[in-house]
């Protein structure tokens, strides 16, 4: 079955934080360094983002997910939802988070990456990231398809996230 090889991922997710590297370190309960290798390379910290948001329905390590988001890093989305209406979302990553949450709590989620283009200038970056998504609500996929657009900074000997862009195509499509 097609949805089989599809085990990739999104709802159109799109990642950042809020949260200063110190209180990044007393709060983290997770296996993470803050040194690691994820947060070394732009195409480490992408492929981290994805990482951490697919898998089975339950909780993801948020901690981690946080770790890698400078602070006051917004998310924001201009969707079109079922209703052919315009679906608009901005929020730091506490919000994000808030949004998330429950959605991959209940429904196992993948998201995949499909192909990059990375812009780079000295010590800041674009990353456009196009995705492929499923999601099995009562064993019934959802496939999706869209695009992450992600702003990083290299601050401290590591690359932050201080912004995600990001959209779904239209059903159908």
């Amino acid at each position: 079955m097609k949805n089989k090889n599809l085990i990739l991922a999104i709802f159109s997710l799109t990642l950042f934080f809020s949260f200063t590297v110190s209180a990044q370190k007393t709060e983290n309960k997770s296996s993470f360094s803050y040194d690691s290798f994820e947060v070394k390379s732009i195409n480490n910290i992408i492929s981290t983002v994805y990482e951490l948001i697919s898998g089975h329905a339950g909780d993801r390590d948020w901690v981690k997910f946080k770790a890698l988001f400078c602070s006051n890093a917004q998310f924001t989305s201009l969707k079109i939802n079922e209703k052919g209406k315009e679906v608009f979302f901005r929020g730091g990553i506490d919000d994000y988070i808030a949004y998330l949450k429950p959605i991959l709590k209940e429904y196992d989620y993948y998201e995949k990456e499909t192909g990059r283009s990375i812009q780079e200038s000295g010590n800041i970056a674009q990353v456009f990231s196009m995705f492929e998504s499923i999601m099995l609500e009562d064993n019934t996929p959802e496939n999706r398809k869209g695009a992450n657009c992600f702003q990083l900074i290299y601050k401290n000997n590591r690359w932050w996230i201080i912004n995600v862009l990001w959209n779904n195509e239209p059903r159908g499509m």
